[in-house]
């Protein structure tokens, strides 16, 4: 059978000063991943998915060699096995999804070690040998598939608002309301116009924000908190360049209270992918306890940089004045 090869669309982050995020792209119900593209059956689709395997398992191990580490681009890179996989999976019947659970979990347990940066020993050897194995496992010739691609659930119709039926006029007192066969034509019909109500519909109040304030519309919203998020990273960055260095829990915590806030007025999918980078905030916090310590071969610079990185790309993709 003559296959056709899956090809790849990468939205690229560069960056600068060392420091790189891997391309990034957001689609479906799994997150972060760097796929795009859909086949026109599900073979296609699966061999679209299958290509990413070789791609990301090597993005991984680049990520974390010991020169230029970068721990996030290795988990956004583990999460584009993780989608491929699943993807997969959803391709073939129900007696081989089963074969790809034991991996998933798996590969989702390897993403959150190297997220708390507790990987390491045999981490780099063992992964080798589950790239191997995954794709000698899941090879195109080896599954089994569904007859057709699974379809997104069709939206709802709604239907259509009802409309008044017109009421024929009522004849005067005393006359007769039969009608010679003869001389019978069709009745003048006029619309009826409802009569007012007297009683109006209670006007609902505006929503509020937890301090009293009435919520501002999404759009606004949406500007107030960028702008409100790019002061706090700036007051962030210059807390921990500070000699000595002040207490960087309260600029952190706004910071990352503004992103929620930021998220919250983002449509679905645009808010998965802030999350991420919500996320990326919250690792570099957590190794360096709040931006008290730093990790060991880290620099001052290195924390500073990655601050950075993740800020650039927020400017890049979540600025509304773009």
């Amino acid at each position: 059978m003559k296959r056709l090869p899956g090809f790849v669309l990468l939205f690229a982050l560069g960056c600068s000063d060392g420091a790189e995020l891997p391309p990034v792209e957001i689609g479906g119900s799994g997150g972060a991943r760097l796929m795009t593209g859909s086949g026109k059956n599900p073979e296609e689709s699966y061999e679209i998915a299958y290509a990413q395997l070789s791609k990301q398992h090597l993005n991984v191990r680049r990520a974390l060699e010991p020169r230029g580490r970068n721990l996030y681009g290795a988990s956004l890179s583990m999460q584009s096995i993780l989608d491929a996989m699943e993807r997969m999976r959803s391709l073939v019947t129900p007696a081989h999804q089963a074969r790809f659970d034991g991996w998933i979990a798996k590969y989702r347990e390897w993403q959150k070690q190297i997220e708390r940066d507790t990987w390491g020993g045999s981490f780099l050897q063992d992964f080798e040998i589950a790239e191997r194995r995954v794709k000698e496992a899941f090879n195109i010739d080896t599954v089994e598939f569904l007859q057709a691609t699974p379809a997104s659930p069709a939206p709802k119709e709604t239907a259509p608002p009802a409309v008044a039926r017109p009421v024929d006029p009522v004849p005067p007192k005393g006359t007769s309301t039969a009608i010679p066969t003869d001389k019978a034509v069709p009745p003048v019909v006029r619309p009826v116009t409802p009569a007012p109500d007297t009683q109006a519909a209670p006007v609902k109040p505006p929503e509020r924000t937890p301090e009293g304030a009435p919520a501002p519309a999404p759009a606004f919203a949406g500007r107030m908190y960028f702008k409100a998020w790019q002061g706090f990273h700036d007051a962030l960055l210059l807390a921990y360049k500070g000699t000595p260095r002040p207490d960087c829990r309260p600029k952190y915590e706004d910071l990352m209270e503004t992103l929620k806030l930021l998220k919250a007025s983002l449509a679905a999918d645009r808010a998965q992918k802030l999350q991420i980078y919500i996320d990326y905030y919250s690792g570099v916090n957590e190794k360096t306890r709040t931006f008290t310590l730093l990790p060991e071969k880290t620099t001052d610079k290195d924390i500073l940089d990655e601050l950075e990185v993740v800020a650039r790309v927020i400017r890049q993709e979540f600025n509304p004045d773009k």
